[in-house]
């Protein structure tokens, strides 16, 4: 399953100097001459180094924006490694890493998206944010807030949500966690009144209408995670990723308009 992150890069009262143009957009010429200084290296074809490949900047719904792949090391933890050295065996603590890689993209409007293809290549998340940073920018989550979840559950149609810190009178229930079938208009659940507007809601899966792809669905699922801020889509509701990469921008945006609203 493809998953990303959205970032702010700086905000309007830090605006990069260097960076912004005199109306508060990046100067995206400028951010990809200066990401050119972080190319990742590769030998025989294997990357073994942290930075960026393929730098493009393209139009997606009508915003210019920088496209690349971002590589980073992972670990997959310590190992004892065994020698011998005059009859003598010894052993040393190691560390086995790789590189992996992400996709970015940079928006004129001060917004970076993370995206991995699958939810394995997470695990360099950090990495690719800190390779972010080094070009020029402050990063900052853009947060998966209660707010925006309970805005999605009132405006489209929802499957899932989990809830967490309840303060129920009736009950001793903290969290819960509860689906819906949103195919049946005649009964409304139970459970969901009971807790719809208890505690904080941080998880929700909803249906986004989306009439871009041709051949393709009408709806988009999608999924999002308070913890870590994470947005889940599906990679087989799209039949090639040039339809996923503007459907993911196009919910970037109406994410950011719920979290104004």
């Amino acid at each position: 399953m493809p998953v990303f992150n959205i970032y702010q890069l700086n905000n309007a009262d830090q605006l990069d100097l260097f960076f912004s143009k005199s109306d508060g957009t990046l100067d995206l010429k400028k951010v990809s001459e200066k990401m050119e200084d972080f190319i990742a290296t590769s030998e025989d074809g294997e990357i073994n180094g942290e930075g960026f490949l393929n730098i493009n900047t393209t139009i997606i719904e009508d915003k210019k924006i920088i496209e690349s792949i971002a590589t980073g090391q992972g670990s997959l933890g310590y190992y004892n490694q065994a020698y011998i050295s005059n009859e003598e065996v010894t052993s040393n603590r190691k560390q086995q890493t790789f590189y992996s890689k992400s996709r970015v993209f940079i928006t004129e409007d001060n917004f970076l998206i993370i995206l991995f293809d699958d939810t394995t290549e997470e695990k360099i998340k950090r990495n690719i944010k800190n390779l972010v940073e080094s070009v020029g920018f402050e990063v900052t989550n853009f947060r998966l807030s209660d707010a925006i979840m309970r805005n999605i559950r009132n405006d489209y149609t929802w499957t899932e949500v989990r809830l967490e810190r309840v303060d129920n009178e009736s009950d001793s229930t903290k969290k819960v966690y509860y689906e819906i079938d949103a195919a049946d208009n005649d009964n409304d659940s139970l459970i969901d009144k009971i807790y719809r507007d208890q505690g904080k809601m941080v998880q929700i899966s909803f249906e986004m209408p989306y009439n871009k792809i041709k051949d393709g669905p009408n709806f988009i699922t999608v999924k999002l995670y308070k913890n870590d801020h994470r947005i889940v889509i599906n990679a087989s509701e799209f039949p090639k990723y040039e339809d996923m990469k503007t459907f993911i921008i196009h919910l970037t945006d109406i994410l950011i308009k719920l979290q104004k609203k």
